[in-house]
């Protein structure tokens, strides 16, 4: 019975996630789904990752740190590289609350932030995108979470609000090797996905991911290599 229940669970997740349009990869590490939790005060984190297809890349250099009362601030710089189009580089800045006890199976947090275009052509604003975003994690089993991801995000260059969302499905094998998948628009006119597997614990303070995307909803044949390492320290203030 409950085996069913988290079955009838994932598929009503996948069903919402896949309904809405556009997600954002402000995620941790190198997935595009975030979780719920929130780093304690003193705690931080530097996230970084790469996505390659050869000759299109994206790359994301971002720490983290708690701040207290379940808060954790972000300040990332994100450059892409694609085949055709000038570069684009960007600074985004983003604030997590974790809404809900840290030792129930269901959690809560309340994300919001901005975007900072540095390679903005004339007129456009300075400030792209603002976005809001209510991650949630809910642990079906021991070992099994699964996260849900529902928001909004204004586009101020094409003045217009898109609605976010994404689902992910991640299971611990053991303490040294996690496995996931996660869906998410990437806007109107597609979907992505992505697929890989977690190092969590590399020599206390590393984390490794690697894994298989796919967000460019006008090529699905076009996937790129992702490669995320995060370096996490406890205790900084």
């Amino acid at each position: 019975m409950l085996f069913q229940k988290n079955i009838a669970t994932i598929l009503s997740a996948l069903f919402i996630a896949l309904s809405m349009a556009h997600s954002q990869a402000f995620a941790a590490a190198g997935m595009r789904v975030d979780d719920a939790e929130a780093k304690s005060r003193g705690d931080c984190e530097l996230e970084s990752w790469l996505a390659t297809t050869g000759k299109s890349h994206e790359i994301m250099l971002m720490p983290s740190c708690g701040v207290g009362a379940a808060t954790e601030l972000s300040v990332g710089y994100e450059r892409l590289v694609p085949r055709r189009d000038s570069n684009s580089n960007s600074l985004i800045f983003q604030s997590k609350t974790q809404l809900s006890s840290e030792d129930q199976p269901l959690q809560f947090a309340l994300s919001i932030g901005s975007v900072l275009d540095l390679t903005r052509r004339d007129n456009d604003p300075r400030i792209s995108d603002v976005f809001i975003n209510l991650p949630i994690t809910f642990e079906l089993q021991p070992h099994t979470e699964l996260r849900l991801n529902a928001g909004l995000l204004r586009d101020r260059a094409e003045q217009n609000t898109l609605g976010t969302g994404g689902v992910a499905l991640v299971q611990s094998l053991n303490p040294n090797i996690d496995v996931f998948a996660e869906a998410f628009r990437i806007d109107d006119s597609g979907r992505g996905w992505q697929a890989g597997f977690i190092l969590p614990d590399i020599g206390n303070s590393m984390k490794l991911d690697l894994s298989i995307l796919n967000s460019r909803p006008d090529d699905r044949r076009r996937f790129s290599l992702l490669l995320a390492v995060s370096f996490s320290s406890e205790n900084l203030f």
